[in-house]
């Protein structure tokens, strides 16, 4: 059986539009995909950021992750890949500094085989 996978877009809104605010219009998780954040703080001082996540309706979802980024530092966030597929759209906040943001969408196989992976930067 041929199975067909469709892509989705995650794209970035530049934080100097909203006071240290990045938002990922589509977040993916469960049902085979997974979805990886990295943020990079290009300040001269650690900073906390704190990633939200919404359903489509705008329920937060229960999420309460709050990331340290050392001074001019990286780190990565992974939203795994359990239970059924969820579409959610997410925000990072940041507590001051300068932050910056990627996100991948992977698709693997039932036996964690990558299929398929999409990343859009800003």
């Amino acid at each position: 059986m041929q199975r067909f996978v469709i892509l989705l877009f995650i794209g970035l809104i530049p934080s100097s539009l909203f006071a240290n605010t990045i938002y990922f219009p589509q977040v993916v998780q469960g049902g085979g995909y997974s979805t990886s954040f990295y943020f990079v703080n290009e300040g001269a001082a650690a900073i906390s950021v704190r990633v939200n996540f919404y359903d489509q309706s705008g329920a937060r979802v229960a999420h309460d992750d709050a990331i340290n980024l050392p001074s001019q530092g990286s780190t990565r966030f992974i939203l795994p890949n359990s239970g059924p597929v969820r579409v959610l759209w997410g925000e990072v906040v940041a507590d001051g500094g300068t932050v910056q943001g990627i996100a991948t969408v992977d698709f693997g196989s039932e036996n964690s085989l990558l299929i398929a992976s999409a990343a859009s930067r800003l």
